[in-house]
Parts: structure tokens; C-alpha cells; sequence
């Protein structure tokens, strides 16, 4: 996630042009690991460049369209979206505690606008590890 990485290094409160540095980054992260890993069967990853979209267009009401281009031509086989009502966990770079329905919601409608095959997950950490393997 390299978000993470970029958001603890930088001195100033991000910017929406500084999503797209962190698309980048996080392209390239993905790059490397799927280099590494060619191997195996199924890769995984905990966050997308559909993050970083779905997230400048809830802080911004805009998306840069590179980032859009970006995450085309680099769309994942399945997606797993974790249901709004699982608790939410304090982590000081989640921002928004009570928006998550209204997040929900938009990624569900760019997941379908991008043709992406989705599953919601609910339930326990248990019982979503269950329901990812049932679909792969």
C-alpha cells in the first residue's frame, strides 16, 4: 500500500494533485510484486487504483484523468469490496468513520461502470476468508 509509505514521509497535508504520485507509486509497487510472484496462481492486493479514484472523488468531486487511464490498463481479474458495516478500526490515516455507506456505494458504481467483477464481503475476518475462497 503505497499510500503509506508516501503519506507518513511527506511535511504538508496532501493534495488531490498528490494522488496522482501516489497512483503511481502504487502502479509501480503492484509492478514489482507481480514481477516477483509470476509463479504463483492468484496474487493479492490490499488496495487498487480504483482506491485512489473512488477517494479523489469523494475528497475532491474530481479525479485526474491519468489516474482513470492508469487503472484501465491495469484492471484486477476480481474484486473483493468489504461491506460498510464491518466495524470500523481506528487507523490515523482512515479519514472518514462515518461516510463509509456513501463510499460503499461509489465503489460498487465504479466497479460496475469499469466492468469489473466484484464480490461484497461481510461478516467476521473468519468468515470473509472463507467467502474469498469460495470464489477463487
Amino acid at each position: 500500500e503505497f499510500s503509506r509509505t508516501y503519506l507518513t514521509e511527506i511535511d504538508y497535508p496532501y493534495k488531490a494533485a498528490d494522488l496522482l504520485k501516489i497512483a503511481a507509486g502504487q502502479l509501480l509497487s503492484q509492478q514489482q510484486f507481480i514481477q516477483k510472484n509470476s509463479q504463483n496462481d492468484f496474487l493479492f492486493f490490499d488496495t487498487s487504483l480504483l482506491v485512489i479514484k473512488v477517494w479523489s472523488i469523494f475528497k475532491y468531486g474530481f479525479y485526474n484523468h491519468k489516474i482513470e487511464q492508469l487503472l484501465r490498463q491495469n484492471l484486477p481479474d476480481l474484486y473483493f469490496l468489504c461491506d460498510w458495516q464491518i466495524p470500523w478500526e481506528y487507523d490515523p490515516l482512515r479519514e472518514t468513520p462515518n461516510d463509509r455507506e456513501a463510499l460503499f456505494e461509489l465503489y460498487k458504481k465504479e466497479l460496475a461502470e469499469l466492468g469489473i467483477p466484484f464480490h461484497i464481503l461481510k461478516g467476521t475476518i473468519a468468515e470473509r476468508l472463507k467467502q474469498i475462497q469460495r470464489h477463487i
